[in-house]
């Protein structure tokens, strides 16, 4: 089996009495989803999730497994998911071509990895970090569930591994905090160059020249801060947003006064 890094795995607890895969036999392996945490109420949104991954992993030969735990043992003490006997079982199931997801409610972030090297090649460790930070984080599971928590993660990893060139190297799809931090900074850059442009109109030199000399500011604002993070994650339509408050902005700016 080859060795994979782990991923923030200083997960843990003892397993539930009577707890089992979701579903295959033990020649088969782990289930591709062991939610011994409860975490899905609804079956259907369980088997929904499995039935993903199972396509996934005979499509692609990449399997992701999803394993939920609760984080404290029946005493109430913190039990580390490295020592969960269930997360030991499937860390051996895990080659080079998986990924671990492990699930703790009752953590302050509820989603851990560990991922094999074909996997870490094409989903680098910034993206599992970014999802940890999207999916994982407090506000989003108390808004969303921890059940849309898992789903979402699962999901974007499969996503991230179909098609003839699987990887991303970043999570797909622009947050609603991403794109109101981007629209910021296209207003600043706006500012910029709108006040650049007005001065230089001032002194008699054009605005034009004003814009230019204020280019590196601006443009690094709004191409490196507020469009780069929006479009690699496939935010077309909030990039051509955000390019129209910046010409919205250095308008007002420029004209003022």
């Amino acid at each position: 089996m080859a060795a994979g890094v782990a991923l923030s795995l200083s997960l843990g607890p003892a397993p539930l009495p009577g707890a089992a895969w979701a579903s295959s036999s033990a020649e088969e392996g782990p289930s591709l989803l062991e939610d011994r945490a409860y975490v899905f109420r609804q079956p259907r949104g369980a088997a929904l999730l499995e039935g993903r991954l199972q396509s996934l992993a005979e499509r692609t030969g990449f399997t992701v497994r999803v394993l939920t735990r609760l984080g404290n043992d029946a005493q109430g003490k913190q039990v580390l998911a490295i020592d969960d006997p269930a997360v030991r079982v499937a860390l051996k199931a895990l080659d080079e071509r998986g990924v671990l997801v492990v699930v703790t409610p009752d953590e302050a972030n509820v989603l851990q990895f560990k991922a094999g090297d074909a996997v870490r090649a094409v989903l680098p460790d910034s993206f599992f970090a970014e999802e940890i930070n999207r999916f994982g984080n407090l506000i989003f599971v108390r808004e969303e569930g921890v059940a849309e928590a898992t789903r979402r993660a699962a999901e974007t990893i499969a996503e991230c591994l179909e098609g003839p060139s699987p990887g991303c190297k970043v999570v797909p799809g622009v947050t609603n905090t991403l794109w109101g931090f981007s629209a910021i900074f296209s207003a600043a850059a706006g500012v910029i160059a709108g006040a650049a442009a007005k001065y230089s109109r001032a002194d008699g030199s054009g605005a034009l020249k004003g814009v230019l000399f204020a280019g590196p500011l601006w443009l690094f604002l709004l191409g490196g801060v507020a469009l780069y993070p929006v479009l690699v994650r496939g935010g077309a339509v909030q990039g051509a947003a955000d390019v129209a408050l910046f010409v919205a902005v250095l308008l007002v700016f420029g004209q003022a006064g």
